[in-house]
């Protein structure tokens, strides 16, 4: 599961809203808007300050899981199909934090590596960029990148890593 805002400019609530407007059906939209809107509220307040779910206790993770599938009821059926979901993204919460940036994100990693940024870039027609930007010892700037392709698995969507990360 992956929560995610536009990382591009300073008006996130507005982008923010265009990210989850993709979820929404268009026949849907207007009976059930406002128990949508409320549930991307809360997703947004249980994944704030959560290092991309590294900071998550099992009780949080267990809140966040039942937010994302109760809003799941409001998904389009293909959201690739959506040009909202297209762009840059800064990754709030991951239900699998360590993944993206593999060892990047352990606590050796993140003590080498501090301030710690993840990235998802979605790019037509199905192509997924993961990044983890850095300071080196807290002041060189780096990054990690991995690259794939999102494909439809099993009625939900997942990421094929191609090559190594660099």
């Amino acid at each position: 599961s992956l929560c995610g805002f536009r990382a591009r400019g300073r008006r996130y609530g507005v982008q923010v809203k265009a990210f989850f407007d993709l979820f929404n059906g268009k026949k849907n939209q207007n009976r059930s808007s406002g128990r949508r809107d409320e549930l991307i509220e809360e997703l947004l307040r249980a994944t704030a300050n959560s290092n991309g779910g590294l900071g998550v206790s099992a009780s949080g993770r267990e809140e966040i899981s039942n937010l994302v599938e109760e809003l799941q009821k409001y998904c389009m059926k293909d959201p690739l199909g959506s040009e909202n979901i297209f762009g840059r993204w800064e990754v709030r919460y991951a239900s699998k934090p360590e993944t993206a940036g593999g060892p990047f994100r352990t606590p050796v990693g993140r003590l080498v590596f501090p301030g710690q940024r993840a990235i998802q870039i979605i790019e037509e027609p199905n192509v997924c960029v993961n990044q983890i930007e850095f300071k080196t010892l807290g002041f060189i700037p780096g990054s990690v990148t991995q690259e794939g392709t999102v494909e439809p698995a099993d009625g939900r969507w997942r990421v094929i890593r191609e090559g190594n990360q660099r």
